[in-house]
């Protein structure tokens, strides 16, 4: 009977360049194809301890290479995921200073305008107002109120830059 470590090198040395190949069209890295083979070849030794009797080697071999590549595979698109997931975080994180940015700049904006214009759109925009409550609220006309956020909104706009839109 023949020794499992006998085994093995016969395999290795048979089939090691076909192993490779596989491995390598798949993850298309040379030191992980060579992982590949490492995992793939330990565990045919393993099999052979066991006392597996493994009737298609060459079939058997290039099936755990392919599973082990495609694992490798998987492993690799989820970190990239979480890259990805970390850049659009970090992207996020920079809108949102931005935003924070543009808002205190348009509050000072809107502090600086003239009382009913400051309070038509300090309670259309950052309270939510409709210009029917607006207009009860300072005792004049929905079209008054309207005027009043439109010349408010072409000021902010206008210090803003033209960069700007809505």
């Amino acid at each position: 009977m023949r020794r499992p470590a006998d085994i093995s090198a016969e395999a290795v040395e048979h089939y090691g360049r076909l192993v490779l190949k596989v491995a390598y069209k798949i993850v298309a890295n040379a030191d992980e194809a060579q992982e590949v083979f490492q995992e793939t070849f330990l565990r045919f030794h393993a099999a052979c301890v066991r006392g597996e009797l493994i009737a298609h080697p060459k079939a058997w071999l290039c099936r755990v290479a392919t599973n082990a590549a495609f694992k490798i595979r998987r492993h690799q698109h989820r970190e990239l995921l979480f890259e990805e997931e970390d850049t659009a975080v970090e992207a996020d994180a920079d809108k949102d200073a931005e935003r924070h940015l543009l808002m205190d700049r348009v509050r000072d904006l809107a502090a600086e305008l003239p009382e009913r214009q400051r309070m038509v759109f300090a309670l259309r925009n950052f309270e939510g107002w409709p210009f029917s409550e607006i207009a009860a609220r300072l005792g004049c006309s929905e079209e008054s109120a309207r005027a009043s956020e439109y010349k408010a909104l072409k000021k902010i706009r206008a210090h803003l830059g033209a960069d700007y839109k809505d």
